[in-house]
């Protein structure tokens, strides 16, 4: 694992997926998991996580010995939420947190103590600077991480972070994220 310290608060870590699921068979789950969502609520939603399989399963576990490591500290509770994010060429994102499990119009009281993020599938064709995860620490200052496929990325849910374009990608980037807290009692 590596340790990247951003700053007198904040750290992002990254381990790299070992698991045996191949690409496809993520690719394969996610577009289950979407169409499942959009039967179940007949409108295009963002992709959280409704299915649980072996997949989805691996990751959250090497989220999880991870988090053991970085806590140092066993985990046996624990609340999260699970998404995945597919960005497209055009797609703008700003700057953000994920303070809360549920970062969107369903905010609740449970802060994320860690945001991961697993990165399945990252366009060969991106120019220098495409595809960044940007961070931006309580000093202001921002933090640029390049990700390749299999990483995993492991930061504070306090920590702001935004995606640059990835204007010249000739496939989509996808990433499958959770938001922990582990302080479940």
């Amino acid at each position: 694992m590596e340790k990247f310290q951003l700053s007198n608060e904040y750290a992002v870590y990254r381990i790299k997926y070992e698991g045996e699921i191949s690409t496809n068979d993520f690719i394969k789950r996610i577009n289950q998991n979407k169409l499942i969502l959009h039967k179940r609520t007949n409108k295009k939603v963002e992709n959280r996580i409704l299915i649980e399989c072996n997949e989805f399963l691996s990751i959250n576990n090497s989220f999880i010995n991870a988090l053991e490591k970085i806590d140092n500290n066993k985990i046996d509770k624990y609340a999260k939420l699970s998404w995945v994010y597919v960005q497209k060429k055009d797609f703008n994102m700003v700057m953000h947190k994920h303070d809360f499990l549920y970062y969107t119009t369903e905010k609740t009281n449970i802060k994320t103590d860690w945001t991961c993020v697993f990165y399945i599938q990252v366009p060969k064709n991106l120019k220098k600077g495409e595809g960044d995860i940007i961070f931006m620490t309580e000093d202001k200052k921002l933090h640029t991480f390049t990700p390749n496929q299999n990483d995993i990325l492991i930061f504070s849910g306090k920590l702001n972070h935004m995606v640059s374009n990835i204007e010249n990608a000739e496939t989509d980037r996808i990433v499958y994220a959770t938001n922990y807290n582990l302080n479940i009692r």
